[in-house]
């Protein structure tokens, strides 16, 4: 499916929801696989532009990648969109260093922890 994906202008910069772009980014996001994220952000740099709506979803799929990684990608989509959409181009790398667009590592539970909460008190 992302291998087929339009890499063509699709005219939808002004308008208020994330485009198709932005919503397959998203269910990829949640299903947390990187390289899946990688092949859609890739599709995405391809592109000429992007809009301005499918920011929040591109920033948090950034967020699947390695810090250095992510910074990678943010780079590459400004480069390559920052002629034809210089306002979304802002904006991402506006929210994307007021922000962590990395995760971060997270320690491990120690082994007598509860992490969920559900010993017996």
């Amino acid at each position: 499916m992302l291998s087929s994906w339009p890499t063509g202008r699709w005219h939808e910069r002004e308008c208020s929801e994330p485009t198709e772009t932005g919503r397959m980014l998203q269910l990829l996001t949640r299903l947390g696989k990187p390289k899946l994220v990688e092949a859609m952000l890739e599709r995405l740099i391809a592109q000429q532009d992007h809009a301005q709506t499918d920011n929040a979803a591109m920033l948090e799929a950034l967020s699947v990648l390695s810090c250095e990684r992510a910074a990678e990608r943010l780079n590459a989509i400004v480069e390559a969109h920052g002629v034809d959409a210089l306002r979304a181009c802002a904006r991402a790398a506006q929210r994307g260093t007021e922000g962590n667009i990395c995760q971060e590592a997270k320690p491990a539970p120690s082994r007598g922890s509860d992490p969920c909460g559900m010993s017996p008190r």
